[in-house]
């Protein structure tokens, strides 16, 4: 957001930022629910398998969907109603910028069974959350300021009217809000006033694939840990401020082609096809991630109409990055490649190196440890050696930035230059 005269800070979910022109709302995403109660498998959610788009070209009828009262089917159980005035099972209705589109949310918490349904489970889905940050997102949309402006800030306006019937846990009082809320979204609808395919901000996007994650992994999030320890088959995360840096670092946008080599349950490949319009593929040997990674990939296709952002172009296959052939044919075309090899064996690794040099020049390839060393010089013994095409750059990454460990650590950026090698060879054959 840029700076602003307005002294007056924007609404912040959790953080403060810097202020803007419009008082603004921002997201509070919390962490990531680690488990939500059983929903219907999200085959239930696609009437059919819609192929993967080359080209901005998806325009069809109504995409199915998961929605939020699809998280809560046993609403006995750890859910229990927000507002103490409210039996279980009521819900509002969301509209969306895209008239096509609305979600429905129960209005209800979860609770801990451990403390007999006197303590808030912070790791469960939480709608009343959720219903806030697709406020935010939608307002955030806008294509008008004096719009952005109508839907308030955490210090006037419509969405302090919401926060404060949520403080109160006032439902009357929520629900109007929400009235007023659609119709506020209906108007701005009518006359044309959301963004139409414009990339995303970072905020904007977070919360879409945070609605994804929500709906489409965290119900078998447990299962993912179920691998066999230091093989090849280690599933893995990496969050979304690592992958904006992997984005601006290896110069990723619209013009790009993205290839992540065991892509696990697709949040890479997502980020960044919404967030550069770029073109993205992903492979996974592994076959909970694989499924998993295909039905985000829907799911984010179907909000991303909800939203009226660009038709995301992703492609993604199960099977091993050695030898499909789609994944084979793509890699001569690859601007950047990413490999998450930090447990790979070193077997594992020299396979991988030998897959550089079907690479064209100037295509960057991440890794979690190098390939190749930093200082590495061509030489009599290596010109022959996938290495000798590389050129390496260490980079640090903070705590938190990846899932199997809270600890800072460094990602690797090659570059394939042949360069160095045909002044060697020429040098060589001159000699």
């Amino acid at each position: 957001m840029s700076s602003a005269n307005n002294s007056r800070s924007p609404l912040v979910l959790g953080k403060r930022k810097s202020s803007s022109d419009v008082p603004s709302l921002t997201l509070n995403q919390g962490s990531k629910p680690s488990k939500i109660p059983k929903i219907p498998s999200p085959t239930s959610s696609v009437t059919e398998e819609i192929p993967t788009p080359e080209a901005s070209t998806i325009k069809t009828e109504r995409l199915r969907y998961i929605q939020s009262i699809d998280l809560i089917q046993d609403i006995n159980s750890i859910f229990k109603p927000f507002f103490k005035s409210f039996g279980l099972g009521v819900r509002v209705t969301l509209e969306y910028p895209n008239p096509n589109y609305n979600e429905k949310f129960y209005l209800v918490l979860a609770y801990t069974e451990a403390s007999g349904g006197t303590e808030v489970d912070t790791e469960e889905y939480n709608p009343i959350q959720d219903i806030l940050d697709t406020i935010v997102t939608v307002s955030a949309l806008s294509i008008s300021s004096k719009d952005r402006k109508r839907f308030g800030s955490e210090d006037d306006g419509l969405f302090r009217n919401i926060l404060r019937a949520k403080n109160r846990k006032d439902g009357k009082a929520f629900l109007e809000c929400i009235r007023e809320y659609n119709s506020l979204v209906k108007e701005i609808r009518g006359r044309d006033g959301f963004k139409r395919n414009c990339l995303p901000s970072q905020e904007v996007l977070e919360h879409i694939i945070y609605q994804c994650y929500a709906r489409v992994v965290s119900p078998d999030a447990d299962n993912l840990t179920n691998y066999k320890a230091f093989s090849n088959q280690v599933y893995g995360e990496v969050n979304s401020s690592l992958i904006g840096r992997f984005i601006k670092l290896a110069n990723i946008d619209k013009r790009s082609l993205f290839v992540d080599m065991g892509c696990g349950i697709g949040n890479v490949v997502i980020q960044i096809a919404g967030q550069t319009g770029c073109k993205t593929a992903g492979i996974e040997i592994m076959e909970l991630p694989a499924n998993l990674s295909k039905f985000q990939r829907l799911e984010f296709m179907a909000r991303c109409e909800m939203y009226q952002l660009p038709s995301p172009k992703i492609k993604l296959v199960k099977g091993d990055f050695l030898t499909h052939p789609d994944i084979l044919a793509l890699l001569p075309k690859a601007d950047v490649l990413l490999i998450n090899n930090y447990v790979f064996k070193s077997s594992l690794n020299l396979k991988i190196k030998d897959l550089f040099l079907k690479l064209k020049d100037g295509c960057r390839i991440i890794s979690l440890k190098s390939f190749a060393p930093i200082d590495f010089r061509v030489n009599s013994r290596n010109a022959g050696e996938p290495e000798s095409i590389l050129r390496v750059e260490k980079f640090e990454y903070g705590s938190d930035s990846v899932s199997w460990t809270a600890n800072p650590g460094q990602f690797f950026i090659h570059t394939v230059d042949r360069k160095p090698l045909h002044r060697f060879l020429e040098r060589a054959g001159s000699s």
